[in-house]
């Protein structure tokens, strides 16, 4: 039969439960972290081309699209009342102007059929379209951009101002806008140019969506992941994943498919920003467009494809993934670091983030099992 316990015996008894329950939550927690994409080994990163920062003329890169009748890209900033033209090299060539009662720009489309650029605001859920080639001049580096319509987009039950629009793409062979759902669900929604809706998908194999990318060679859609840091390739409802891969920066957030260029390219901005942690740089980043059957849809960590295992060298990685650790810390205002790393293998280890493997983070796990 049981022994009644003293007071103070049955204090020693509560500390060590209490100790014992902060163990397994502590375990468990470190369990999630180390499980993290950010911090768990990338298998297949895409090795970059060239990179750029473009924080000069958009401090706070979010969609991204290249129009091909100008050859340019277009870059928004998510707080900014304006649109960055740029060539296929991210250098800048104009700024253009919208009303400023357009905020929380999150997502941007080019439609060279009929010539327009359109923006998506994220909690609003409304797109809408200005002219492609035709401003209200105002010097030679900024226009005032020429509005046409808007309409609004219905993402079911997902109404949350912060995980609204955050990707968008038009279908030059039908002229439909594909509008992306962040999350809660994340969704990809058809309609047509008028903003008539007729089709709507629930993602399931992805965190987020942030950006999405129409290919007019392959007629299939780009989806690019923040949270992952994955870009897939998959049909036009978006449910069906052909194929996927890592990608080497953090903070993805936009991303554009170039098939006139030599090689092809496939661009991904990051933005900066983020809500807790460390701020990054603003790149634009090129990559080399995959070939479907080369990402993980064939995947054999046996024999990894040539891209991994030789990457090509980058132009402007060096000083575009360059930690600015001892700047900053030089600064009068006392900023905060900042910094953009990139988790890939193609990558110098002086510029990639720290990681901790699977089987290391096994190893570690088990060490604080034993001490804790």
């Amino acid at each position: 039969h049981s022994v009644p316990l003293h007071t103070s015996q049955k204090s020693v008894a509560h500390f060590a439960l209490m100790l014992w329950q902060s163990k397994r939550i502590v375990f468990v927690f470190l369990l999630v972290l180390l499980c993290t994409p950010s911090l768990a080994d990338k298998d297949l990163p895409l090795p970059p081309l060239f990179a750029t920062n473009i924080g000069g003329f958009s401090s706070q890169p979010s969609g991204l699209t290249y129009c091909s009748t100008t050859d340019r890209l277009y870059v928004n900033c998510d707080r900014c009342p304006f649109i960055a033209e740029m060539d296929t090299r991210a250098n800048f060539i104009q700024r253009l102007n919208f009303d400023d009662a357009h905020r929380d720009i999150e997502a941007m489309a080019c439609s060279d059929t009929d010539g327009y650029l359109f923006i998506g605001e994220e909690g609003r859920r409304r797109v809408t379209a200005f002219l492609l080639d035709e401003y209200e001049d105002k010097n030679n580096q900024e226009k005032d951009l020429i509005e046409v319509y808007d309409f609004t987009v219905v993402t079911g039950d997902s109404t949350s101002g912060r995980s609204g629009l955050e990707g968008m793409t038009v279908n030059e062979r039908t002229g439909d806008i594909y509008v992306a759902n962040e999350k809660g669900p994340a969704m990809v929604v058809r309609v047509h140019s008028d903003g008539e809706q007729f089709d709507s998908n629930v993602i399931t194999y992805l965190r987020d969506i942030s950006g999405l990318a129409y290919d007019d060679e392959l007629d299939l859609l780009w989806i690019l992941s923040d949270q992952d840091e994955k870009v897939y390739l998959t049909d036009l409802s978006g449910t069906e994943v052909l194929d996927s891969w890592d990608l080497p920066v953090q903070n993805p957030e936009g991303i554009a498919i170039n098939n006139n260029s030599d090689p092809k390219y496939l661009y991904i901005a990051t933005d900066p920003s983020a809500p807790s942690g460390p701020q990054y740089l603003p790149l634009l980043v090129a990559f080399e467009k995959p070939v479907e059957g080369t990402g993980y849809a064939n995947f054999d960590p046996d024999n990894l494809p040539d891209y991994v295992t030789n990457p090509p060298p980058c132009d402007g990685c060096d000083d575009a993934f360059e930690l600015q650790t001892d700047d900053d810390d030089n600064n009068s205002d006392g900023g905060d670091d900042v910094s953009q790393s990139s988790s890939g293998s193609s990558q110098d280890s002086s510029t990639s983030s720290p990681l901790i493997l699977p089987s290391e983070a096994l190893v570690v796990l088990i060490m604080l099992n034993m001490v804790l």
